[in-house]
């Protein structure tokens, strides 16, 4: 086996390991919300906020233009992505290296949803 199939095979577990590990939202009695899951929860929402908060811009990008002409939309657009997608770098950052301690929520009211892009898949 080659190393480049080797490493393609080994980034394709580690994606289904952490897609397969990712808590569900179960509800009942024997589903309680632990310590361990929620610093899993915080730590991935940080680990998907960081590499994700470039995606603010084309998305305010998107929404002034639409809501304005191209000239005007193209410029508050990229001020307001620009201004949004630094927010969540800040917040994803904030919750990577705090994950330990769940209940430190100070940046939640910096974002419009913890996680980006959640308004599209509902």
């Amino acid at each position: 086996m080659t190393r480049k199939k080797r490493g393609g095979i080994l980034f394709a577990v580690v994606i289904l390991i952490v897609v397969l590990s990712y808590p569900s939202f179960a509800a009942g009695p024997l589903y309680k919300t632990t310590r361990a899951s929620k610093m899993t929860n915080k730590l991935l929402r940080g680990l998907l906020n960081i590499p994700m908060c470039v995606m603010e811009i084309p998305k305010a990008l998107n929404k002034n233009i639409k809501n304005t002409d191209y000239f005007t939309g193209t410029f508050t657009g990229l001020g307001e992505g620009i201004f949004k997608s630094s927010k969540r770098l800040v917040y994803g950052t904030f919750e990577v290296v705090t994950f330990p301690q769940p209940e430190w929520k100070v940046f939640d009211s910096w974002v419009d949803h913890p996680i980006p892009f959640k308004e599209l898949a509902e």
